[in-house]
């Protein structure tokens, strides 16, 4: 058995990184849906006190998930990523051309790479994206323009470092900001095993300012260090390429799922769903009782016939339902807390903004996820002047914008219908019902009140649509 103490440092997670792990297990599990809350098992399932073994497997195995934290993760995420980003005529174009098509090298655009960035963070808290570029080789030293150096492959690039991912950081405070000097970042390398198979290789990447070193185990189990200088501008790098993007941050380097209250119940609904299922298939099986019968086979069938002596009787016994009824109020109840729980994500946030954000947004109301949007949007700037530190266009990469739909109706075709009344009663205009439309995602951004009145205008008497 190998200990924590066996591990040599390199490989140990650090007592902040455990101490945020305690929240991973149930957020990964419920993002894993009915599967891994079954794998989960007694974790979050309590194995009843006198519940025979086999029963409890047959109710373990029968559960089913109510998704409430996937689906708000994915609502929240679609709702920051509703429009293409906007990129600023500040962004060099060599990064607009060659870089954001292709962020990551493996055709993912910036958006697509943002949206599964910020998917990892709005779970849990935190995640990072390290900017990083190949290695020149001395047989490319004569690569000199920018053609050249696309067709070697010679280009900065970012890589999703999720949140589990970061076990160890060293940092320092400089001009009252804190600065990583450190970090370890545990990964793993997909790599040929052997002629016709592959395996999945651990390895620790130790990043310093100006350098990596990565720590892998060679063939008797010895960790072993390669090490490269990270340089640009023919300078090594005076920073660590790593952005964090936090969504409840609660110190440098850590944070804490902005969901977990969500998350915690919705594991309480999966129990509580589990219990009423048993109850419900108890119910449904009456229980046959006899009254002066003490010895005897007794036979019950279509075609046959309880011999009862004198005075005896024989009845089924049948559950009242009020602890059903009870029990499916429960759940209700509990349902409705959680869409409050999911909801606050959209509610007015008091959080601080610069002068210049304040001027920016005026009178508009922030919420949690709005300032969340405004996280990533920093953090992708960020990102941005890595891009051109690392390109040698200079310290800084340009802007971009995210248009978050930030509307707490979360039910538009059930408000629409509302406008659509008040439409049919004289009391709103044709025009403010396409716009009340197209704000919910009911009609394309494409269309235009003009257009679609010419295309009304034009239909034949009597056709609809």
């Amino acid at each position: 058995m190998t200990t924590d103490t066996d591990t040599p440092a390199v490989a140990r997670t650090a007592p902040e990184v455990q101490a945020m792990a305690t929240h991973w297990p149930l957020i990964d599990a419920l993002l894993a849906g009915t599967a891994g809350m079954r794998a989960a098992g007694r974790r979050y399932l309590p194995k009843r006190r006198l519940e025979a073994d086999e029963d409890y497997a047959v109710r373990l195995q029968t559960a089913t998930l109510y998704p409430a934290f996937s689906e708000t993760v994915g609502t929240m995420v679609g709702r920051v990523f509703t429009k293409p980003f906007q990129y600023g005529d500040n962004i060099p174009q060599a990064i607009l051309a060659d870089i954001i098509p292709d962020v990551d090298m493996e055709r993912r655009s910036l958006q697509e790479f943002a949206r599964l960035w910020f998917e990892d963070a709005l779970a849990f808290g935190i995640s990072f994206a390290l900017v990083l570029a190949p290695e020149m080789d001395a047989n490319l030293a004569g690569v000199a323009t920018r053609s050249q150096e696309r067709a070697a492959g010679l280009r900065p690039y970012v890589k999703l470092v999720r949140h589990d991912q970061v076990i160890g950081w060293q940092s320092e405070l400089v001009g009252g900001t804190e600065r990583l000097t450190q970090v370890r970042i545990r990964e793993f390398v997909h790599e040929a095993a052997s002629e016709y198979a592959m395996q999945w290789t651990e390895q620790i990447l130790v990043l310093e300012p100006g350098a990596a070193h990565t720590w892998r185990k060679d063939a008797q189990g010895r960790w072993q260090r390669a090490s490269r200088t990270l340089m640009s501008a023919g300078k090594p790098l005076a920073d660590i390429p790593l952005v964090a993007l936090y969504t409840k941050r609660t110190g440098f380097m850590t944070a804490e799922p902005p969901l977990l209250e969500l998350a915690q119940l919705n594991a309480k609904h999966w129990w509580l769903q589990s219990s009423m299922d048993r109850l419900i298939d108890t119910a449904c099986v009456p229980i046959l009782a006899l009254v002066g019968v003490t010895d005897g086979d007794v036979v019950i069938g279509a075609n046959s016939a309880i011999n009862l002596p004198p005075g005896g009787d024989a009845r089924y016994v049948e559950h009242s339902g009020a602890a059903i009824a009870a029990g499916r109020q429960a759940l209700k109840d509990l349902e409705d807390t959680i869409r409050q729980a999911g909801a606050k994500l959209l509610q007015r946030s008091d959080a601080t903004m610069t002068a210049a954000q304040a001027r920016e947004e005026a009178a508009r109301e922030i919420s949690r996820l709005g300032v969340m949007a405004q996280s990533l949007e920093d953090a992708l700037d960020i990102v941005l002047d890595w891009f051109a530190r690392w390109m040698n266009l200079g310290e800084e990469g340009g802007n971009l914008s995210i248009h978050a739909n930030l509307d707490p109706d979360f039910a538009p075709t059930e408000s629409m219908q509302v406008l659509l009344q008040m439409s049919l009663g004289g009391k709103l205009s044709d025009a403010t019902l396409f716009a009340e439309a197209q704000r919910r995602g009911l009609v394309s951004d494409d269309l235009t009140w003009e257009i679609e009145q010419a295309r009304i205008g034009a239909q034949p008497d009597g056709e609809v649509g």
